[in-house]
């Protein structure tokens, strides 16, 4: 659907986003009623400002506190990546999970969810440790 070249380049405007934004960072959901993202909501934020058919709303099945992402009638869930996003980012996963390296690099706490969630990095320093360790996350 997306070439690498189309791929590398739509990671780029994300890191980009996760660098600059002055956007509230948060965590358990992709993005709260508050409107506070977690670094895959931002994802999510920048692939539909530039053209991915991508809905956003509240669902009232998890007490209207969270956004969702994806097709209103499909599997959605307010904490993993809609499967047109990853595929526009070239993720390997929805989750973010670094996969097919030494396992000595990595541990489960490297997940993006968990490097959001659980160890609170800014989004500056998850833009950092992607591109440091891009063919983990991504299809290169």
């Amino acid at each position: 659907m997306f070439t690498l070249e189309q791929q590398k380049a739509n990671r780029k405007l994300w890191f980009k986003k996760l660098e600059e934004t002055k956007l509230k960072q948060g965590k358990g959901a992709l993005c709260t009623r508050n409107n506070e993202y977690c670094c895959l909501g931002l994802a999510c934020e920048v692939a539909i400002e530039n053209g991915v058919h991508v809905e956003k709303w509240i669902d009232e099945k998890y007490n209207n506190n969270f956004y969702l992402y994806g097709i209103k009638d499909g599997n959605s869930s307010p904490a993993y990546l809609p499967f047109i996003v990853k595929d526009w980012l070239g993720m390997k996963n929805i989750e973010g999970t670094p996969i097919n390296e030494p396992i000595s690099l990595f541990k489960t706490s490297d997940t993006c969810i968990i490097m959001n969630d659980d160890l609170k990095l800014s989004f500056k320093e998850i833009a950092k440790r992607l591109q440091k360790y891009e063919s983990a996350y991504f299809v290169v």
